[in-house]
This record gives structure tokens, C-alpha cells and sequence, in this order.
């Protein structure tokens, strides 16, 4: 009695293991046979979500005045919020930082004065934190120094 039990486990345990394999293998004849695909995450992590979409965000600097501005646009949606001015010191190994905030009119648009360096240069972009269906965003990145 003893033996059969552990038979039935055992069988029991070994059909368990090759369910997943049968029914992957019969969900993905049926997927091809319907014109259907099939897609894994593509953040290539095991949480099996989607990655987020990034937002556009454009940039340039434009000197006004004697002033040097960093002005832009962040689309889609981005509109009445605040956007980061980042700046950083160095071209490669600092870190970036925060700078300034600049607020977004109705069309998404935002303008804030930055500064260049008596000596070398400084490296600026705008940064959009992550909200709603979006991931942090970022533009290019700029590069001001005097002559």
C-alpha cells in the first residue's frame, strides 16, 4: 500500500513537470496556426510589464540679451508642470545634477537661464521624471564655455 503511494507521487510529480512544457508548446502551435504573436518583456526583466515609452523632449540654448537660456519643448502631454535643468562639471566620470526646475506652459514648452564658466566647459540637459505611462525622459545634452 505503502508503494503504491509513492508511485502515484511520483507520476504525480512527473506529469506536474511536463504540463508547462505541453501546454507552451500546443499555446504556441495554436498562436502560429491564428496569425498571432508571441512576445517575452522587453525590459529584459522577469516582471513580465512592458517598458515604458519615453517622452521627446527637444532643447537648444539660445543667447537673448547677453543671456543664455535653455529652451524647449516636451511632448506628449507635458503640459502647466515642472521640468530639471540638469548641469554637470565635467565630461565624463561626475555625476549630474540638479540645476534649476522650469515650469511648462499649456503647449509644453519651458525656458530657463543657465550660465557659462570663466574657464572650461559645462554640460546641461533637461530631465522629465517619469509619470503616467511615461519613464524618465532626458534631451540632448549641451555644452557652454566662453571664448
Amino acid at each position: 500500500m505503502r508503494l503504491n503511494r509513492i508511485i502515484t507521487g511520483l507520476i504525480a510529480c512527473a506529469l506536474l513537470g511536463l504540463a508547462p512544457i505541453a501546454l507552451g508548446s500546443s499555446a504556441q502551435a495554436a498562436g502560429e496556426g491564428a496569425g498571432a504573436s508571441v512576445a517575452g518583456p522587453t525590459s529584459g526583466s522577469d516582471t513580465g510589464h512592458r517598458a515604458r515609452p519615453a517622452r521627446n523632449v527637444t532643447s537648444k540654448v539660445v543667447k537673448k540679451k547677453g543671456e543664455l537660456y535653455l529652451k524647449g519643448n516636451v511632448d506628449p502631454g507635458y503640459s502647466n508642470s515642472r521640468v530639471i535643468i540638469q548641469k554637470k562639471n565635467c565630461r565624463g566620470g561626475c555625476a549630474w545634477h540638479a540645476f534649476k526646475t522650469a515650469p511648462t506652459d499649456r503647449d509644453g514648452r519651458f525656458r530657463g537661464r543657465i550660465t557659462a564658466p570663466r574657464h572650461g566647459s559645462d554640460f546641461w540637459r533637461v530631465k522629465v521624471k517619469k509619470r503616467g505611462n511615461y519613464r524618465t525622459s532626458y534631451s540632448a545634452v549641451w555644452r557652454t564655455f566662453r571664448i
